[in-house]
């Protein structure tokens, strides 16, 4: 018998849904499922310099939003589940879910970052309210499920998986001095973590530099000079996988410990030694140093880069025993089969009383 499921997304460019939901879904369908992707788009409005037009635009993006999410909601007794990737509508969150819920209870609700504690001012968490409706959970980390078990008994911790049959290792080795950073501007400001370790180092490895892949350049110097590539589809593993070294610098709080830590996965897939802030989940994914370097301070971000940058060989020794990890645990080839089993359960135990 074949199976159906809507997969109500953010936005189809949004990281956390091309990583976490779609390149799943040619798998998906080869394996007999019907899908359907709403996504909720637009995700951003064009820039507009004029204040007022851009209240204007910004408004009409909410009304689109809203439109496409009622549309979708309409159509969600037509599948056998739904797949809820974060909030539907933040500024209506939990409203929008509760009216897909009141059509189809085979809700799965998947999230990949502390979402809940941007609702920590308000006397009831809608995040919580949303994993609480939900009949399954799917966690990015061991932290997001500790939490998500609090609100449902049905909880699966799953990584962002990374395609390993994409990004892949450069077969020429460099010269230890293009560290790397990919991310979206949301997080540039992290990169100011390390600036103070990449002066000093700068009077050491006069060519040192650093390539940041975003939607845009940082808005402040880093003491090195920085190459920066706009991101796109088109450039993110080249970008990523003719550089050296790969980063991620991180503060230590609640909304870092919910990271999937996704950039490092990047890097470990294309045979980069990445050096991590040790923070959530990254020790797990570094195994304690065998594949990759963490670091906290700014003593520890020299130590760790000097190692590196100096060191061609274990550069080499790490990238190889990070991009093996990355294969036999965080690619899409190894996660799908448990990814997959999540919605089956879902199916085969579908509540009787859906719409």
């Amino acid at each position: 018998m074949g199976r159906s499921a809507l997969f109500l997304l953010p936005a189809r460019e949004s990281p956390s849904s091309r990583f976490r939901v779609l390149q799943y879904l040619p798998r998906l369908q080869a394996d007999g499922w019907t899908v359907r992707v709403s996504a909720c788009t637009p995700s951003a409005e064009p820039p507009v310099k004029d204040g007022m037009l851009r209240g204007m635009m910004h408004g009409l993006g909410t009304l689109v939003r809203v439109h496409n999410r009622l549309r979708a909601a309409l159509r969600v007794t037509a599948y056998d589940m739904i797949f809820i990737e974060r909030e539907l509508l933040p500024p209506f969150t939990p409203s929008t879910e509760e009216l897909v819920r009141l059509l189809n209870r085979n809700i799965v609700f998947d999230f990949d970052d502390s979402l809940f504690l941007r609702y920590s001012d308000q006397a009831v968490n809608p995040v919580a309210l949303v994993a609480k409706m939900a009949r399954t959970v799917i966690a990015a980390n061991e932290f997001l499920g500790e939490w998500a078990l609090r609100h449902n008994d049905n909880v699966w911790v799953l990584p962002t998986p990374v395609d390993t049959d994409r990004f892949t290792p450069d077969r020429v080795l460099g010269d230890g001095r293009l560290l790397v950073w990919t991310g979206i501007s949301a997080n540039l400001p992290a990169l100011e973590l390390v600036r103070p370790a990449l002066s000093t180092l700068a009077r050491k490895y006069r060519d040192l530099r650093l390539r940041i892949v975003c939607d845009r350049p940082p808005a402040f110097e880093l003491g090195i000079p920085v190459e920066y590539v706009r991101w796109s589809p088109a450039v993110e593993v080249e970008a990523v996988r003719s550089a050296d070294i790969g980063i991620m610098p991180l503060p230590d709080n609640d909304w870092t410990n919910g990271k999937a830590g996704y950039k490092v996965l990047q890097y470990m897939a294309c045979g980069l030694p990445p050096i991590a802030a040790p923070y959530g989940v990254m020790s797990d994914v570094i195994d304690a140093g065998k594949c990759g370097l963490p670091a906290q301070d700014t003593d520890e971000w020299i130590e760790a880069l000097d190692l590196f940058i100096g060191n061609a060989e274990m550069r080499a020794s790490v990238g190889a025993a990070a991009r093996k990890r990355a294969e036999d645990i965080y690619s899409v080839n190894a996660l799908y089969p448990r990814w997959r089993e999540v919605l089956e359960l879902m199916v085969e135990q579908k509540d009787p009383m859906a719409v």
